[in-house]
């Protein structure tokens, strides 16, 4: 009989994900695949500035189990703190040892804040699907509070500031315009307190985007109301204020937009090659230099297009075909960057779509988006539940028992 292949995946999100479902689409023999996770649920970033505004978090989190559910795939949650690859394990937080024949590593990027002294301990991020709902906490609570503070501070608590015109602010920026309008009829306050402030360092929003595609974008924003600074550097960040080279700006919520960088975890693996961004060097089987049974996929490899989601669900796929191609002893494929595209929606009902020389804006692209979005969800899930993810996304959510457990995991 042959001898039993260990696939080992780290990491629950868009490249861990594909991989495990990849494979186990395969039906290798002789072939355990499992999959560690540091949570239950898998992530749908994109959609994470929807969660901030009142959508219900299903849109955003789906169960793991509901994933795999009839499939090849073991599912342990845990953190992996350390992979040596000479010896083919891996070791988690809770003791666990993980011997494997083959290793993916997808674990995704985290937050950097450059060097900005008081913006990690005096901002809010939403990276993650409990930073969100934390964030949205907050506003609700500001909300509340402003009507109880004094004339003189009643902007403090209206006034949101995001610091980052990327697609992550920007997106943001455009849904709290609308929602935070609308809420207000809930708390009572008047709408016209209220005011979204985007602060960019470069001269443009969207900056990895065309001038022309830049520019719909900033008409957009205007046109919600959204006070949009260009050139602007943030100094420092202080317990409510936002300090940049010639002004101050008071806020109570303040939220970083911006920079990411691979998990550091890949800098505790030993003889590994790094590229100035922190990622790790892979050949063109996407695996590690001399390592040739371990993969870096996703954000954490130093491919033309890390750090899109489409980048690490075909690098997920990736990893897959060549593991499957090693197990049964096929030449291995090559891999090739694939061209990604941007869909930026930009409030309700608006978006801009952009790939290479084609680009488009207004309800097209964000019908576009939908689809996208649709698309992804039924592709990891039963078609019925990936249906039912997004129908129920689109459902306001503001103190359901899910956020409420969110809220009260976070803050333990």
């Amino acid at each position: 009989m042959a001898k039993e292949k260990r696939v080992l995946i780290v990491g629950g999100g868009f490249a861990g994900v594909q991989a495990a479902l990849d494979l186990s689409k395969k039906n290798l023999p002789n072939t355990v695949i499992t999959l560690v996770s540091d949570r239950h649920h898998f992530e749908y970033t994109p959609l994470l500035y929807r969660a901030v505004t009142g959508r219900n978090p299903m849109e955003v989190c789906v169960p793991l189990r509901d994933i795999f559910e009839g499939k090849n795939v073991a599912i342990d949650i845990d953190t992996i703190i350390g992979v040596t690859p000479d010896q083919n394990t891996a070791i988690g937080s809770s003791g666990t040892t993980y011997e494997f024949d083959y290793a993916i590593l997808a674990l995704g990027s985290e937050t950097i804040f450059y060097g900005i002294e008081g913006m990690k301990d005096f901002s809010f991020s939403f990276k993650s699907i409990n930073e969100a709902l934390r964030l949205k906490e907050h506003l609700h609570r500001m909300f509340e509070e402003g009507k109880r503070a004094t004339e003189s501070e009643k902007d403090s608590y209206y006034r949101i500031v995001i610091v980052g015109g990327g697609p992550s602010g920007v997106e943001l920026a455009g849904e709290l315009a609308v929602y935070t309008k609308n809420f207000s009829k809930i708390h009572k306050i008047d709408r016209n307190k209220i005011e979204i402030v985007l602060i960019e360092g470069s001269d443009r929003v969207l900056a990895m985007l065309s001038p022309k595609v830049s520019g719909l974008a900033l008409k957009k924003l205007k046109e919600l109301n959204v006070k949009v600074l260009l050139s602007e550097r943030v100094k420092q960040v202080e317990k409510e204020k936002v300090l940049l080279d010639n002004d101050e700006i008071i806020s109570k919520t303040i939220v970083w937009a911006s920079g990411i960088r691979p998990k550091e975890f890949y800098s505790t693996i030993p003889n590994t090659e790094k590229d100035p961004k922190g990622r790790v060097v892979v050949d063109e089987q996407l695996s590690i230099k001399e390592h040739e049974n371990v993969f870096v996929v996703g954000d954490g490899a130093n491919t033309k297009y890390s750090g899109m989601a489409q980048t690490a669900i075909v690098d997920g796929a990736f990893s897959a075909e060549v593991i499957a191609s090693k197990i049964q002893g096929k030449s291995l494929p090559k891999y090739s960057p694939k061209k990604v595209g941007y869909s930026v929606p930009v409030g309700p009902m608006w978006a801009i779509f952009t790939y290479g020389n084609i680009s488009f804006s207004g309800l097209s692209a964000w019908i576009l988006r939908k689809i996208i979005d649709i698309r992804y969800m039924t592709s990891i899930l039963p078609f019925w539940k990936g249906l039912i993810a997004v129908k129920e996304g689109a459902r306001l959510c503001e103190s359901c028992p899910t956020c409420t457990k969110c809220i009260k995991d976070n803050n333990n």
